[in-house]
């Protein structure tokens, strides 16, 4: 464990807090925060940090193993950390987004297929990536039907934090895909204000095992 990361008590679940987790490395985020203007650079140091708080699986459910909130409190949540770093914030907002949709699905909605997902986030501090800048309703790039599962090939630009991900949720004309970053090629890294680091990923071609869920 670093210096910075000794410095972080852990909150203990049940009953995360948020509040006092941010407040407690806003410290370390802000005078890493200027840092990272005058060098520009993308904050992924911080990554250890925000995982050792307990603010990466703040939004799985607390029978999951994560932090239980809900949307309105992970959104006050980065914004507390915005007045530390808002690089930070917005990097991991990326993160969460896509963390609170699953989340909500399982509670609301009773979706189970989402549980190992969320499972994962909680006790391995996966980092999740989306394809928004280049994906809508239908998925951008190609999904070619193949012994066993899909080909897909795609460029997905822009992926926010793509230097710290490890899985991209993407899609392919087949809905929602998760592809694991170590079998998409980073194209480039681009300069973005704020977020300092925007990634366009290229999958290309990825094999994508189908496994079709009971009674499909």
């Amino acid at each position: 464990m670093t210096s910075a990361l000794a410095e972080v008590k852990q909150t203990e679940k049940p009953g995360f807090d948020a509040t006092e987790a941010v407040r407690q490395i806003s410290g370390i985020l802000s005078e890493r925060a200027a840092q990272s203007d005058e060098n520009d650079i993308f904050v992924a140091e911080n990554y250890p940090l925000l995982k050792e708080a307990g603010l990466v699986d703040a939004g799985v459910p607390e029978e999951l193993g994560g932090g239980g909130l809900e949307v309105a409190e992970l959104a006050d949540m980065l914004r507390r950390m915005a007045h530390a770093c808002s690089s930070t914030a917005l990097a991991l907002s990326m993160h969460t987004h896509q963390v609170a949709v699953p989340a909500w699905r399982w509670r609301y909605q009773n979706v189970t297929a989402v549980e190992p997902l969320l499972k994962r986030i909680a006790s391995e501090k996966i980092i999740i990536l989306s394809s928004g800048g280049s994906d809508w309703i239908p998925g951008s790039g190609r999904a070619k039907k193949v012994e066993g599962g899909y080909q897909i090939s795609a460029r997905k630009t822009f992926t926010s934090g793509a230097l710290a991900g490890d899985i991209l949720m993407t899609g392919a004309g087949l809905g929602r895909l998760l592809l694991p970053l170590s079998a998409v090629s980073h194209h480039r890294a681009v300069q973005i204000s704020e977020c300092r680091r925007r990634g366009d990923e290229m999958c290309g071609p990825v094999f994508l095992l189908w496994l079709p869920c009971s009674g499909s």
